[in-house]
């Protein structure tokens, strides 16, 4: 009895054991494809083949002290803007236009309820030159610590990264200044020059 019950017991072991296994192994399996949903590092979906022109239109919630330390810290960053124009009244900002500038506005009639701000990044399909972009911004959020210098980044063609304290993660409670990953020279080896001609334009929107 001692010697069958002792192989009952090792069989039962055994069981349990290679049950432990795939119950691992799969955990293992699902947390990798869990940690596949979140890069390591910043992802782009663009880039300025030249500087862009920032242009804030009239009524734009937002001062030129603002908007200059805003792009400052993208300046350190190694992006380059020509001079922002404030107080525009041009076609950027009283239609559709957007190209060669980032429009900066008040938010408009087709602004997504429960948000601070939204961005429309228009870019070509394939090599993936951003050719204009459009911020709205509520009032309220305007003065809101590290909402616009997170908006001008979509601009430039950056996603949103979930990584806590940067300046690109999704959640403003959440964010912070943490620049990981936002170079130009980052960007610029994440998406290369491409002399493929491309007319096809494609709108990246992020809103927070």
């Amino acid at each position: 009895m001692r010697t069958i019950k002792n192989r009952l017991i090792s069989t039962l072991f055994l069981s349990m054991s290679i049950l432990v296994i795939g119950v691992v192994a799969v955990d293992t399996s699902t947390f990798q494809e869990t940690l596949s949903l979140f890069p390591r590092e910043p992802t782009a979906d663009g880039i300025w083949r030249n500087p862009p022109v920032v242009l804030v239109c009239k009524g734009a919630p937002v001062s030129e002290s603002r908007v200059r330390r805003a792009l400052s810290v993208w300046k350190r960053l190694g992006y380059e803007f020509y001079d922002p124009i404030f107080d525009d009244t041009s076609e950027w900002c009283i239609s559709d236009s957007y190209a060669g500038a980032i429009t900066i506005d008040l938010n408009g009639q087709d602004f997504p309820d429960g948000n601070l701000a939204v961005t429309r990044t228009f870019h070509t399909r394939h090599n993936k030159s951003i050719v204009g972009a459009k911020i709205q911004i509520l009032s309220r959020a305007s003065t809101k610590e590290r909402v616009l210098e997170h908006e001008i980044g979509h601009a430039l063609g950056w996603n949103h990264f979930p990584r806590k304290y940067h300046l690109m993660n999704p959640t403003w409670e959440f964010g912070g200044w943490d620049t990981f990953g936002l170079t130009y020279k980052a960007l610029s080896r994440y998406i290369p020059i491409s002399d493929i001609e491309d007319i096809d334009i494609l709108i990246t929107e992020h809103a927070e």
